[in-house]
């Protein structure tokens, strides 16, 4: 008979020092799908769901859909949202038994009915199929893992990428560690190590830096009998919660001695290199200086607005980059995206060639920059449906709500209703304009962008405009995070 596997996607990364609350509506914004609604939506994607309906194919499971929800990266999920989802998932065993669990987790939510959401989620699972089902599950490189995650999972792998092009490849090494553990081959489980460091493993991305070093010791040790597979996460620090930070996760068959070596191994390097740093953010003043400099006729430069990444938590609303490009009178630049629900309705109210005056940004925290009056011509509005065509989520929907492309001076801005990341091209060219057509191109967003811009750019810059995603954590009130701990207390 064939083997029953019961699946599902939890997907947040809780910036818990943001003034929105994820609840569910924040969820059905973005992506929020149950039952046999499920695979249409997620088959020939880059996304793990697309790798364990693959998986079922290969190995022939019945695979049972449960429900996959994601929501931008926010606040804490409400009680009410994460009891929801909660009662959606564990709905799914009553038409149990199963063989085997595959979820698809961040491994950074925090919810106000317990600050380790994914923890607590693996627990409640545990707790329904006992000890001798194999649980396994995805996470992303910056999850906070927790003691209570590894406790209750068998088998945790994360991706191995940032920006994070490798989804689908982490959810085919997942089944087939699952796989293999169903067929008798293994008997996984899960260990966890962690250093006295909230951030570190390098907020840059993988290709270079401290975490490409980490990333290749996993590999090595990965050729070793009975070492299944080793993660290694950069953890999520905006996040205030009492296992915070990053850490190494050892996927081991049996019991293995060299499976704590190789921890205390990763760990160590971890702390090792935690000054080393693969990224330079500059200021907004280098940023607007960058832009005059840059030759019209070269590839567009690419600035990424690090400190309010909506990939991170950010609002997508803070002003202060957007006003000093305007104040600098340049042209040919293009601004992806402010995220203003008010001023999208003003601009999509009054229609493509309106010339207008609007307040816009700065509405959620004006700390971050005020909002700014701005004078100029609706040149596009849509309804914000787009589907990503980049390496991160190709093929996946998503819908910005109302939204309007505004020209100011020599500025393009994107405004939406929604926010997201900037990491496809799609951000622009849902609007009807082309990225590659700019002298400057300015997201929002850390290093996702990377995948999708970097082959178009003639240089790349990051930029601190002192947002919530800013890496200055002293200007942030931490009060559960476990201390001393670097970098807010050691060195």
């Amino acid at each position: 008979m064939k083997k029953r596997i019961l699946t599902a996607l939890v997907n947040h990364e809780t910036n818990t020092f943001s003034r929105i609350p994820t609840d569910l509506d924040s969820f059905r914004a973005r992506r929020y799908f149950e039952g046999d609604d499920i695979f249409p939506a997620f088959r020939g994607t880059n996304t793990e769901i697309a790798a364990f309906i693959d998986a079922a194919e290969r190995y022939d499971w019945e695979l049972v859909p449960t429900i996959a929800v994601q929501a931008t990266p926010s606040g804490p999920v409400t009680a009410e949202a994460f009891n929801h989802i909660a009662r959606r998932l564990l709905a799914g065993f009553s038409d149990g038994p199963f063989d085997g669990i595959l979820l698809a987790l961040h491994g950074a939510m925090v919810s106000d009915v317990n600050e380790d959401g994914e923890g607590y989620l693996l627990e409640l699972i545990r707790d329904r199929v006992g000890p001798h089902v194999p649980v396994a599950a995805t996470l992303d490189l910056h999850a906070n893992v927790t003691v209570n995650m590894a406790r209750h999972a068998d088998i945790l792998v994360s991706y191995k990428t940032y920006p994070h092009v490798d989804m689908y490849d982490a959810g085919m090494e997942t089944a087939a560690l699952l796989q293999r553990t169903l067929n008798g081959e293994i008997r996984p489980s899960t260990l966890l190590g962690k250093c006295e460091m909230m951030d570190g493993a390098d907020h840059g991305r993988t290709p270079g830096g401290p975490m490409r070093q980490l990333l290749q010791m996993a590999r090595g040790f990965e050729t070793e009998p009975g070492i299944l597979s080793v993660s290694v996460n950069g953890g999520f620090p905006w996040a205030d919660t009492l296992e915070t930070g990053p850490s190494a996760l050892v996927v081991v068959d049996g019991e293995s001695a060299r499976s704590h070596e190789i921890v205390q191994a990763m760990t160590g390097e971890i702390w090792e290199r935690r000054h080393e740093l693969s990224i330079d953010l500059k200021t907004v003043s280098e940023a607007v200086t960058a832009i005059t400099e840059h030759p019209g006729d070269a590839d567009p430069l690419v600035i990424a607005e690090f400190s309010d990444n909506p990939g991170g938590g950010g609002y997508g609303d803070a002003t202060r980059l957007l006003k000093a490009v305007l104040d600098a009178g340049v042209d040919g630049v293009a601004f992806s995206l402010i995220v203003d629900p008010e001023a999208a309705r003003i601009m999509n109210q009054a229609g493509a060639g309106a010339e207008i005056t609007v307040e816009l940004g700065g509405r959620v925290d004006p700390a971050f920059g005020e909002p700014i009056q701005v004078s100029g011509t609706v040149m596009a509005t849509c309804d914000g449906d787009l589907v990503h065509e980049g390496p991160m989520h190709r093929g996946v929907a998503v819908n910005l709500g109302p939204s309007a492309l505004f020209r100011s001076g020599g500025v393009d801005i994107v405004v939406t209703s929604r926010k997201v990341q900037v990491y496809d091209l799609q951000h622009f060219r849902f609007l009807g304009i082309e990225p590659t057509g700019y002298r400057a191109l300015v997201v929002k967003s850390a290093h996702h962008f990377r995948a999708a811009y970097e082959p178009i750019a003639g240089k790349v810059m990051t930029v601190d405009a002192g947002g919530l995603t800013s890496r200055n954590y002293q200007e942030l009130t931490y009060r559960r995070v476990r201390r001393p701990v670097f970098p807010l207390d050691i060195d």
